[in-house]
């Protein structure tokens, strides 16, 4: 596992993916710092992202229209512990937060 700067720990698997998916680290911390969207996917663990509603916040609040772009098609499996954990990092769409769903 990778420790970041206190916010969050990315395990390697995390770190293999954003590599492969060429996500980098400032848009999986936007997305840790703002995403709304939590849908509970089992094992104690949320699939985070972004709502168009807070899309348009971050607008307003001034944050570059780029970083916007790139943070509101980004999906994180996060376990929440004292820090929470990042489990993997993957590109979304409509109902893709569900794809990691126990039944």
């Amino acid at each position: 596992m990778l420790a970041t700067d206190g916010t969050f720990v990315l395990t390697d698997h995390a770190r293999h993916q954003m590599d492969n998916r060429c996500i980098g680290l400032e848009t999986v911390r936007c997305v840790m710092a703002h995403g709304d969207r939590r849908v509970q996917v089992g094992g104690g663990m949320v699939a985070l992202s972004l709502t168009r509603r807070r899309r348009d916040g971050l607008r307003q609040r001034g944050v570059a229209p780029a970083q916007i772009e790139r943070a509101a098609k980004i999906i994180l499996v996060v376990r929440r512990a004292e820090e929470p954990v990042i489990i993997t990092v993957m590109r979304g769409h409509v109902g893709a937060d569900r794809h990691y769903r126990r039944v």
